[in-house]
């Protein structure tokens, strides 16, 4: 890893990540389906998908401190650090980052195999964009 993403960037994997939510929302056929609502939630919980993968990228120690945000305050501040930081200080392994970041959409109420699936490819897409480009 070696280049961070923009503002702008980030903010589009955030509405990416929502995206995904509402098409495991909308795929149905299943007997839990999930119960999303609300447009704010939603762009929160895409943030909550988001800003952790990232920081996990830069360093254990912010993403340690931004994991878990309960506010938007907080990511909003752990979106400010991100700008600021540089990648692969002392990353966290992926599937740590995939394990933590599932366990608390499940909090939130997603069922484990769709928060699974959510942060895999949000993961994966970040990650994607994060990789130096070979021109």
């Amino acid at each position: 890893m070696s280049l961070l993403l923009s503002r702008d960037e980030i903010e589009k994997e955030e509405r990416d990540a929502v995206e995904r939510l509402r098409g495991l929302e909308q795929s149905g056929g299943r007997k839990r389906e999930l119960k999303l609502t609300g447009l704010e939630i939603l762009a929160f919980i895409g943030a909550k998908i988001v800003v952790p993968i990232i920081t996990g990228f830069i360093s254990r120690a912010i993403y340690e401190k931004y994991k878990d945000a309960h506010t938007a305050s907080k990511l909003e501040e752990a979106r400010r650090e991100i700008l600021a930081s540089q990648p692969g200080q002392d990353p966290v392994d992926e599937q740590t980052i995939k394990e933590d970041i599932s366990a608390i959409l499940v909090r939130e109420g997603i069922p484990q195999a769709q928060a699974e699936k959510v942060v895999a490819e949000t993961l994966e897409s970040i990650k994607a964009k994060m990789q130096p480009s070979k021109a």
